[in-house]
């Protein structure tokens, strides 16, 4: 935690230009306010002349405020007192699933479950979205979950409630999501405030950094979070105090990486670049163009949208216009760029 943060929301440092990054979990026992291991990380950034700048980083058990800790997230997202937040964990489910074909539909009826608890039951939620409709395969995939495990990334089907499945994350988040009542991207471009869905492990992917086997205590693991880190500080992100954290968890790192792709849906959308939308003959947006990992929740429904597939070299120039390297680092043998550079900086996202 930042210890310096004159201002805070929750424990958190305040300030309306910055960027989220939540680890999420759809487990109600790494929600409670006892739970030391908790996976689930809230990070902060921030812009600092021309670097980004990692404020905090702590479990959701560590913000400050009455409530529980679910209850206290609930309320530092529903402040959006921040340009965007993205959240490792699903926004949607399948479009055929959709109540009514509508993402406002799905969050009404997962608003009606969530009257009386935080964290509906994964079946009780999968049989009200499905509602006797007939299931064509048991684990139904988004298309950008389909798109990312083609390249070989596990992932999890929205209504799956057995071994590995991710309905019961999926009705955790929507009943975060309806409960902050946050716009949140692609329904939505307008910020602050704005919420994204994430994947840490396609952006690790698109960087061409270890993307698996950097979550346990093993020597492996442990050399891939180095990787990461290393990768993170040394061209990207001031770590500062925070490296320790880093580097033993996986989830703390996780909750970092969702901080860049929060800021690269916001550069889309506040820039006009970027970020491809198609138009369906209902006059609906469908986002189609997946870079730095960050999740669209649609589905293309329609023969005439297509979810084109991302290159490198696209989603590391992504990764460069979310977050510029020093000037001093591009030019070293140059001090007029270097000085000229940082008396011109502006805070980014202004």
């Amino acid at each position: 935690m930042n210890a310096t943060a004159t201002a805070s929301e929750y424990g958190v440092p305040a300030g309306q230009n910055r960027w989220l990054g939540i680890d999420f979990s759809g487990d109600k026992r790494k929600w409670s306010a006892g739970c030391s291991r908790s996976n689930v990380w809230i990070a902060v950034i921030r812009p600092l002349n021309d670097v980004v700048q990692l404020v905090d980083l702590r479990r959701v058990q560590e913000l400050f405020g009455d409530g529980s800790p679910f209850e206290l997230l609930t309320g530092l997202l529903a402040k959006r007192s921040f340009l965007a937040a993205a959240i490792d964990a699903p926004f949607s489910v399948p479009s055929d699933f959709l109540p009514k074909g509508s993402h406002t539909a799905l969050l009404d009826v997962v608003a009606e479950l969530s009257l009386d608890t935080s964290f509906p039951d994964a079946q009780t939620f999968a049989d009200a979205v499905i509602k006797g409709r007939r299931m064509a395969v048991p684990k139904p995939l988004r298309e950008t979950e389909r798109m990312w495990q083609e390249r070989g990334l596990n992932v999890r089907s929205t209504l799956w409630t057995g071994a590995r499945g991710g309905a019961a994350m999926t009705a955790v988040c929507l009943s975060l999501l309806a409960k902050a009542a946050c716009p949140m991207w692609p329904w939505s471009k307008n910020g602050p405030g704005l919420l994204a869905e994430a994947f840490p492990a396609a952006q690790l992917l698109q960087w061409r950094l270890p993307f698996q086997r950097y979550n346990n205590s093993d020597e492996i693991s442990s050399s891939n979070r180095r990787k990461i880190v290393s990768f993170l500080e040394n061209e990207r992100l001031e770590i500062g105090e925070f490296k320790p954290l880093l580097l033993s968890s996986a989830d703390a790192l996780d909750s970092v990486l969702c901080t860049f792709a929060a800021k690269a849906v916001w550069n889309g959308c506040s820039m006009k670049i970027n970020v491809v939308l198609m138009t369906t003959r209902f006059g609906q947006y469908r986002f189609c163009h997946i870079v730095a990992g960050v999740y669209s929740p649609w589905n293309a429904r329609f023969s005439q949208t297509k979810t084109l597939r991302p290159t490198v070299h696209e989603s590391q120039a992504l990764l460069v216009m979310a977050v510029p390297r020093p000037m001093a680092k591009r030019h070293p043998s140059k001090p007029e760029l270097r000085s000229h550079h940082a008396e011109h900086a502006h805070p980014v996202g202004n």
